[in-house]
């Protein structure tokens, strides 16, 4: 069983649903192997989420994953698709591109490997770590050769075509940079993955599901972006299924399918127990003459949780699709495929009819506790990190569609101007944003990011605490604060940051307590906690070129000299070279310094770093 995720694809910008402006010829030829669902739903605008009702089979108010920051999969939760292979004598392995599903949220169980290793500095984006398609097939592909001899669950999971959108040179210098560039990103990717199950002898056998867990605005109403919106673009995604031997390979389905369907049609295609209590259906059953015809839900909770709005549910019901919001709104989807204008005024019994089925699956939104040791609770509450954490207020709320026009408007002002490099600007908008919205996370994130970079370190931090405060202990806001604790002096708040983080991003954490260990001079710990990185990306390189540097100042002259050469190896930036090439000097080693430095002036001789460091 393989199953391929491909992160934020909507279906209507696919060639195989008829979308003309990009090409993916291995999707194509994969979709001639397989069965095209062309009205396949997720349940909710969000990677996580939409994920936890993928392996559950349950909707998110059942799983209780209602959002990508605060929630966990509890251990010994049931159904889970990995674990149930697993049983079975399935080996299982999950390859992941992005911070957000991260196995210690428990989707690592029932996987005897999970590689979620993702950049272990900050992301230099709102949306958090990432690490390429290409390199998160490259860690696939041992393991893959390994258990291809015997029953496996391979989930592969990418992040292209999710924001920021900067596709690998080969694809921007034909589509740029742009969701389409990224598509056609991901689809090499895909690629190749299928191409080595076909050189390993499995694709023909297997069953292979390629899909997304949810769509992309792009501004078809008004939202770039995803999370806040129900509409078509948010909710239906590609999914192709190439059965066993290909049958049935080439065909069509319009009966709507929906994510939870995936855990019963594995299992009935494998010849494993399904789980009782199900509201999904094995896809296969959509095959025949009279397809069962259903109702989908979906749900975001994320306008309540990150702006103070309303959350929204919706219900797609043949033609129709419902979207409860304080101003409700029906559209016709055959006459309407675009959803650009609201028809319930005149169809008010279809209204009253949708409004009472999805009424069966509402539910009261449960805000997670901070899961954490007593003591660490206290110490962090005392820092002022959990003021806010408790219920999420209830009752009337605005509206996201009379809110998120000045919301957008702000945002992408914003990065325009930090794109630009006008941060005293970028400055200015957020402070407007947040004057009007307190409750915007988003804006307070990238406030905080600015703040850092403009060495306004105190606002900084005072940013990020009002994160972990909206978020109830978001790890990366803890683990920037942490950071920025570091660079104030404030060790010791700086480890209970770490401590907040620990559970959930081991990775990102042992990167801010090898800079906790850095500023005490303790030499011998980060070299330890540095040894132990997987990610290589920019911020984890500055942290190796620091550690080199106090080595070599701590008169550590060949732990310098190997980490900074192992690193200019790597490496070979300005920065990386001129601290070598001072190392050396401080090694007596001054003939291989002046090479370094020959080779940096040659090739920009107004290098000022080098030029200062050839007249030391």
């Amino acid at each position: 069983m393989v199953l391929i995720s491909i992160d934020t694809l909507r279906s209507d910008r696919l060639p195989a649903y008829g979308y003309t402006g990009v090409e993916t010829p291995a999707i194509d030829r994969f979709r001639a192997d397989a069965v095209l669902f062309a009205r396949a739903y997720a349940h909710y605008p969000l990677t996580l989420p939409s994920h936890a009702s993928l392996f559950t089979g349950q909707l998110t108010p059942e799983n209780g994953i209602r959002d990508n920051a605060g929630y966990r999969l509890e251990p010994g939760y049931v159904p889970y698709l990995p674990r149930l292979l697993a049983d079975a004598g399935y080996a299982t392995g999950a390859f992941v591109s992005s911070f957000v599903l991260r196995g210690a949220l428990g989707l690592d169980q029932g996987f005897d490997v999970y590689d979620d290793r993702t950049p272990e500095g900050e992301a230099a984006n709102l949306w958090g770590p990432e690490r390429r398609g290409t390199d998160t097939l490259a860690a696939a592909l041992p393991w893959l050769k390994e258990v291809a001899g015997r029953p496996f669950l391979l989930f592969f999971h990418i992040y292209e075509p999710h924001l920021p959108h900067t596709p690998p040179e080969a694809f921007r210098d034909r589509w740029g940079d742009t969701y389409d560039g990224e598509i056609a990103a991901a689809d090499a990717v895909v690629g190749d993955l299928l191409e080595a199950l076909r050189q390993l002898g499995v694709y023909d056998d297997a069953l292979i599901a390629v899909l997304s867990d949810h769509g992309e605005g792009l501004y078809d109403h008004g939202a770039r972006a995803h999370g806040v919106y129900l509409y078509r673009e948010a909710i239906q995604i590609p999914l192709l299924l190439k059965l066993p031997v290909s049958k049935h390979a080439g065909s069509t389905v319009e009966a709507p399918a929906q994510l939870i369907d995936l855990l019963p049609t594995v299992s009935e295609v494998l010849g494993l127990p399904t789980p009782e209590g199900l509201a999904g259906i094995s896809l296969r059953a959509l095959l025949g003459e009279n397809p069962p015809l259903r109702p989908v839900f979906a749900e975001t909770q994320y306008p309540r949780l990150h702006y103070g709005w309303s959350d929204l549910a919706s219900l797609v019901d043949g033609r129709f699709h419902y979207i409860e919001a304080p101003r409700p709104e029906l559209y016709d989807l055959e006459l309407d495929p675009g959803e650009t204008k609201n028809v319930l005024a005149e169809n008010r019994r279809v209204y009253a009819t949708l409004r009472d089925q999805l009424a069966l699956y509402r539910r009261p939104l449960e805000v997670p506790a901070v899961e954490e040791d007593p003591e660490v609770v206290r110490q962090l509450r005392a820092l002022g990190y959990l003021a806010a954490a408790g219920p999420v207020p209830e009752g009337p709320l605005p509206d996201p569609k009379d809110e998120m026009g000045f919301i957008r408007e702000k945002l992408e002002r914003a990065e325009d101007l930090i794109e630009a490099e006008d941060l005293e600007g970028a400055i200015v908008v957020l402070h407007e944003l947040l004057e009007h919205n307190p409750k915007a996370t988003d804006g307070w994130q990238i406030l905080a990011g600015v703040l850092e970079r403009t060495e306004r370190l105190n606002a900084a931090l005072v940013a990020w605490q009002r994160v972990l405060e909206l978020t109830r202990g978001d790890v990366r806001a803890a683990v920037r604060a942490g950071g920025v604790q570091v660079k104030l002096g404030r060790l010791q708040e700086a480890r209970l940051s770490a401590e907040l983080a620990a559970p959930r991003a081991p990775d990102l954490t042992r990167a801010l307590h090898t800079e906790i260990a850095l500023a005490e001079g303790d030499l011998d710990r980060a070299l330890e906690l540095l040894g132990k990185a997987t990610a290589r990306d920019e911020a984890t390189t500055d942290l190796r070129r620091r550690v080199g540097v106090a080595c070599s100042r701590g008169g550590r002259h060949q732990v310098a000299l190997r980490l900074l050469g192992e690193l200019a190896e790597e490496e070979p930036t300005q920065a990386v070279l001129n601290a070598l090439a001072i190392a050396q000097v401080a090694a007596g080693r001054r003939a291989e310094a002046v090479a370094i430095l020959r080779q940096l002036l040659a090739a920009d001789p107004e290098d000022s770093l080098a030029r200062e460091t050839a007249g030391l």
